[in-house]
């Protein structure tokens, strides 16, 4: 509490400490305890955040965290795909692959095009 009274001094710590107490512990019942802690830490470096972060500030954080955390996923997914289709398409115009195209079909349908990862060539 002292640390409190220290780092926000303009800040009435003695009447709201108990409900905001309580609300906390119900945000970290239905979030979970850790996403309150990381989102009142990511608050209290702030440097636009003059009080002790509010629960409805923390529950507004811990939902930020999750977007950004839901676009980080998303990132990866979009990367990954992306070296699967690099990978396929080094595959496709590999030496071997042509060879075998060109002694199969007489002649290799891609090699002016490379399809992308998803348009498979028909009958595989």
């Amino acid at each position: 509490m002292d640390g409190l009274t220290r780092r926000y001094p303009s800040q009435d710590q003695q009447e709201s400490i108990g409900e905001f107490f309580a609300d906390y512990e119900q945000l970290a019942v239905r979030k979970g305890l850790q996403r309150v802690v990381e989102a009142i830490q990511a608050l209290r470096i702030d440097p636009e955040q003059k009080f002790f972060p509010r629960p409805d500030e923390v529950a507004s954080e811990i939902e930020r965290q999750k977007g950004s955390t839901r676009l980080e996923l998303e990132s990866k997914e979009r990367e990954r795909r992306a070296l699967e289709d690099a990978e396929y398409r080094a595959h496709l115009m590999s030496p071997a692959e042509v060879a075998w195209r060109i002694g199969h079909f007489g002649s290799d349908p891609f090699a002016q095009k490379i399809p992308a990862a998803t348009t498979l060539p028909r009958g595989v």
